[in-house]
């Protein structure tokens, strides 16, 4: 499970359901047609997980392990604030 491209199809999978059945609700409101609805959400379910799963996973596995990367909330480089 430590396999980056794993996790993110993962990731993408719970997204890809929310919102393939979001598509076809809305699509089913508007229309009857199986055909137009089936369509519609693959096209929803597909291009999320080749965007963000295949995306993200790819990016993920070509970045160093020792990038030593840290959380967004870590503000110790910014520079002091200006004096009045």
């Amino acid at each position: 499970m430590n396999n980056p491209l794993v996790v993110a199809f993962i990731r993408a999978a719970y997204i890809a359901l929310g919102s393939g059945a979001a598509v076809a609700l809305t699509t089913w409101a508007t229309t009857d047609d199986a055909k137009t609805i089936i369509i519609a959400t693959g096209t929803a379910v597909l291009s999320i997980l080749f965007g963000r799963g295949a995306g993200e996973g790819v990016f993920d596995q070509r970045t160093k392990p020792d990038m030593n990367v840290r959380p967004a909330t870590s503000f110790d480089n910014l520079p002091d604030a200006p004096k009045a």
